[in-house]
């Protein structure tokens, strides 16, 4: 049997935003906030992560900030809640390669 990508808490985040798109300092605040209180993964542009008002660049560079931000410390997973299959699978295929890149 394949091992679980985690064991224990996975937070679903929210993507903060301002009147600019995402507001990464308060983003980098709450990742680092999750990590130090013990959470054992996150789930990034999930269904509380505002997935479905993000760009698709939006939607990229969250889910690349939080990696980059993560570090290595803990999984991160990435949502994909797209309406349309063939985008799913289209950015399904992209931040798989992202999370695994980075």
């Amino acid at each position: 049997m394949k091992a679980p990508v985690f064991e224990g808490v996975a937070t679903a985040l929210i993507t903060p935003l301002n009147e600019n798109g995402i507001d990464y300092n308060a983003f980098a605040q709450l990742i680092d906030w999750q990590i130090n209180e013990g959470v054992n993964a996150l789930v990034v542009c999930g269904t509380t992560g505002e997935s479905s008002t993000l760009t698709d660049k939006e939607h990229k560079n969250a889910i690349e900030f939080a990696v980059n931000e993560v570090g290595g410390r803990i999984p991160v997973i990435a949502g994909n809640l797209f309406p349309e299959t063939a985008i799913q699978h289209t950015v399904f295929q992209r931040d798989h390669q992202l999370v695994i890149s980075l």
